[in-house]
């Protein structure tokens, strides 16, 4: 049941769905059209004698009218409680863009614990540790409240994914990563408010497509996992500076750059799950081995790089920027992964910046500053390394 203003009005009515898929222990997606824009809406379910909780939600404007928008990414059921995401239900913005690692398939923590005990790799699994994410009371509050429009990063899958495997899959005990993936991928389009139009030629469906803020600006929603991410860098397939050496894939790269040009509207918000500018820090010449950098960071020659993010795809990036350059002005980045908070004046090219970027922290996630132990002064040396940071 669906209605603008008050519970109960039904406007645009009653939905029926399917009964023949309705069975125990999946979900239905209901796709809605026909709501007016800026406006709230308030729902609610039924099946037999079974009713749901009002919800709420919002519609974003068709006209110049700011969009207000929270970020959140990294909620780790077992390594935390989701005050975050009370505090981003409570607060007074039109969407929340989740950055990703809605889920954690290989979760890591000790404060609760997870469903199924072991890392998700059925589709069984993953229906589990969904179902137990989404019955916490604080991430239910915040779907009861806004909208949400999520990407995927790699813990919805398993660590470090790519597009042909992930360190944290091992395909001689947990069978073939393409299996895995569709898993993951059945699970997440029925537990999280994902919309099944967007362009053609993604693979999977559903995980790159672009929203419009009205008059204002445009969402693109990069897909960094699937769509075509190469290996890590320290694989050596392909070295770190190959030109072809992609994250995003072809078909998606080029639907970017062609959203990044187009300067119909006054902003363009990308929107990646890792983050776009150069996170490099000096190493000292004591340490030789990746430890205690965890999985995804690469030492090379006197310097560590986050080769998960987009360090680890220098040309890619580059024409990303190239792309930024042309169309001038109105460029943000929004990203998450790295489980601290970041503003960036960047990245740049040789006449300056093209962008900013801000990075969200982690709702659960252990901090950076507890991942990367090699000295207490990261974040000072960090900011020492990086112009853009700010």
């Amino acid at each position: 049941e669906a209605g603008e203003h008050e519970p109960g009005e039904h406007e645009p009515g009653d939905r029926e769905p399917d009964p023949a898929a309705v069975t125990a222990g999946t979900s239905v997606v209901v796709e809605v059209d026909g709501l007016r824009p800026a406006t709230d809406h308030h729902y609610r379910f039924t099946l037999g004698d079974h009713v749901s909780p009002v919800g709420r939600t919002r519609t974003l404007p068709d006209d110049d009218q700011p969009v207000r928008l929270g970020l959140a990414c990294c909620g780790d059921h077992s390594a935390g409680y989701f005050s975050a995401y009370r505090a981003l239900a409570e607060a007074d913005i039109d969407v929340v863009v989740h950055l990703g690692d809605y889920v954690y398939a290989d979760p890591g923590g000790t404060v609760r614990a997870t469903d199924p005990p072991h890392d998700a790799v059925t589709r069984a699994d993953y229906r589990r540790r969904y179902a137990q994410t989404r019955r916490d009371p604080d991430l239910l509050a915040l779907h009861l409240r806004h909208p949400v429009i999520a990407v995927i990063d790699d813990h919805d899958l398993a660590d470090n994914a790519a597009r042909t495997g992930a360190k944290g899959h091992d395909s001689d005990t947990q069978g073939p990563w393409a299996d895995r993936v569709a898993a993951a991928t059945a699970e997440r389009a029925e537990w999280l408010p994902v919309r099944t139009d967007g362009p053609p030629g993604r693979q999977p469906p559903a995980t790159w497509r672009s929203v419009r803020l009205g008059d204002l600006g445009e969402l693109v929603l990069l897909d960094t996992r699937l769509a075509g991410r190469d290996p890590h860098a320290d694989t050596d397939d392909p070295p770190i500076d190959d030109p072809d050496r992609t994250m995003l894939g072809t078909t998606q790269a080029a639907w970017a750059v062609a959203r990044i040009t187009d300067t119909r509207l006054p902003w363009v918000v990308v929107v990646s799950s890792v983050v776009f500018n150069e996170m490099t820090v000096p190493v000292p010449g004591r340490v030789g081995l990746n430890r205690p950098f965890p999985a995804g960071y690469l030492i090379d020659d006197g310097t560590a790089l986050n080769s998960d993010g987009w360090d680890g795809y220098p040309a890619e990036r580059a024409r990303l920027v190239r792309a930024m350059r042309q169309r001038g002005r109105g460029v943000v980045v929004l990203s998450g992964d790295v489980h601290s908070s970041w503003a960036f004046e960047g990245p740049a090219d040789d006449t300056g910046p093209v962008a900013v970027e801000l990075t969200c922290p982690a709702v659960t996630s252990a901090p950076m500053g507890e991942m990367l132990p090699v000295g207490g002064d990261l974040a000072d040396r960090l900011v020492a390394h990086q112009e853009g940071i700010r």
